[in-house]
């Protein structure tokens, strides 16, 4: 019942009613119906980088130095010693000459057109807020705007102007819209650029998984706690960072050169048809199906440096297969369509359920110096009658304690696997494609020393030309015991 409960709930999040989210978007079902293979490519992306001490690739990944008041919270630093970047949730109360003050009670909707820091209230507005004008600073002040929500209207904050900056909000019930989404007077979008939305609380329990859209250029999200099942959706936008948030799931739809920075999430972050964007340095820490980072038909992304799973008991009866035969393209890495995305130095811990990180129908990817331990298999590629698998680039991972290391099934050819550290799996490598893949100096710790490491052998048949068939590692290595 828990799996089909999850299921349901996941397609409310990812294909909510136009009461709650706009447009109607199922990413999963696009996928299952063999739609958006092909993506257009997009202009480069300034990346953000790893620390100095990792090892990674030069080519691909730059160095980021320790900046307290630099937006990112990093390692070292904490709400304390580095308040402006680590921040969770509203700032302290500040001491102000005057504070503003909306109509109590509220008979029509607040149109914000200057600065605005408010007194340390509860406002009750049924009628909502409207900010129109571009440049203004809505400082709440850690007053909270709260409204009695109904099922037949929502009622938001809309920020429809450029430059605009929401701070230190407690929301309670009352919703945020950045980009027009709901205006009141009608449906439509607006882009607006220049917005941040900073050190906020969210808190929705009408509404579980209810999301704030984002519609916008050059912004940023950063600093806020989403409760009761809250995340952010970003829409056809570009160059947003989004960084440090505590959220429920972060979901981004034909969107492109974005940044997920430093975020907790607690369920999943899921990319559809969106391209060069950084998925990097957040913790996921879900169970079974939830703790997810997935590419659906994306491209040219960057994922590194994250941690997903816990290593907590889940579910073991089910594999890779049994979770996409549910209709559930979710793992704690997944690529399903797409191609040329980057997956390097993430730290996997999944305790022998699902899968480490599972490809399908995808091509040219690299996945580099993950830590991929506890799984029913550490990697799953898999091809599909509309499109295969090649060309990826599998080089120096730590595949560990799974009861598969890497399967590979169907139509999957061309696939390079390199230096990658073999250890303590049940079964190093399942082998189920009737296809050509390469193994190249790979560490396994049941080698023996001598001559190549055979992976597998398929029976010859009239399919393959009736002759033998033989995987083999030619340039094994023997990994040594602690590892």
């Amino acid at each position: 019942m828990k799996k089909w409960l999850f299921f349901i709930v996941l397609l409310f999040v990812l294909s909510c009613t136009p009461t709650l989210t706009g447009k109607n978007i199922d990413p999963i079902q696009e996928f299952l119906n063999g739609d958006g293979f092909v993506v257009n490519s997009t202009p480069d992306l300034v990346t953000p980088v790893p620390q100095e001490n990792k090892v990674v690739e030069k080519e691909t990944f730059k160095v980021l130095t320790s900046v307290c008041g630099d937006y990112f919270c990093e390692q070292n630093e904490d709400k304390n010693t580095c308040p402006n970047d680590c921040l969770l949730g509203p700032e302290l109360v500040k001491q102000v000459d005057k504070c503003d003050s909306p109509e109590q009670p509220q008979k029509e909707v607040w149109e914000v057109t200057k600065d605005v820091t408010l007194c340390l209230k509860d406002f009750d507005l049924p009628k909502g807020i409207i900010i129109e004008n571009d440049g203004v600073v809505f400082d709440c002040n850690n007053a909270k705007l709260t409204t009695e929500f109904s099922e037949d209207r929502i009622v938001f904050l809309e920020v429809l102007a450029n430059n605009v900056r929401v701070k230190n909000c407690n929301f309670e019930n009352l919703f945020l819209d950045v980009g027009g989404v709901y205006y009141p007077k009608k449906l439509f979008y607006k882009k607006v650029y220049g917005v941040k939305i900073e050190n906020n609380n969210f808190n929705t329990n009408s509404i579980p998984g209810y999301t704030v859209p984002i519609y916008a250029e050059d912004s940023t999200i950063k600093s806020n706690n989403f409760l009761s099942g809250a995340g952010i959706s970003i829409r056809n936008s570009n160059n947003i960072k989004v960084l440090n948030n505590d959220a429920d799931f972060i979901e981004m739809t034909s969107s492109e050169s974005n940044q997920l920075l430093n975020n907790l999430v607690r369920n999943f972050v899921v990319l559809d048809k969106s391209n060069k964007n950084q998925v990097f340095s957040n913790t996921l820490l879900g169970d079974n199906f939830l703790g997810s980072i997935t590419l659906l038909n994306s491209k040219e992304n960057n994922v590194y440096s994250n941690s997903v799973g816990d290593g907590g008991f889940k579910d073991q009866s089910l594999n890779c297969e049994d979770i996409l035969d549910l209709g559930i393209p979710l793992f704690p890495i997944g690529i399903l369509g797409g191609e040329k995305n980057i997956i390097n130095e993430n730290w996997l811990n999944g305790f022998k359920a699902s899968c480490g990180i599972y490809l399908a129908q995808t091509k040219h990817n690299k996945v580099s110096f993950n830590n991929i331990e506890n799984f029913n298999e550490g990697i799953y590629l898999v091809g599909g009658d509309k499109a295969e698998s090649f060309d990826n680039e599998f080089r120096s991972n730590t595949i560990k304690n799974n009861q598969v290391g890497i399967s590979l099934k169907d139509v999957v050819q061309n696939n390079v696997f390199s230096e990658n550290n073999f250890s303590k799996n049940e079964k190093q490598i399942v082998y189920n494609s009737s296809v050509k893949n390469n193994f190249e100096n790979n560490f396994y710790d049941d080698y023996k020393g001598e001559g190549s490491y055979y992976i597998h052998t398929i029976t010859p048949t009239h399919e393959n030309g009736w002759v033998p068939f033989t995987i083999e590692d030619k340039s094994p290595k023997q990994l040594s015991s602690n590892k």
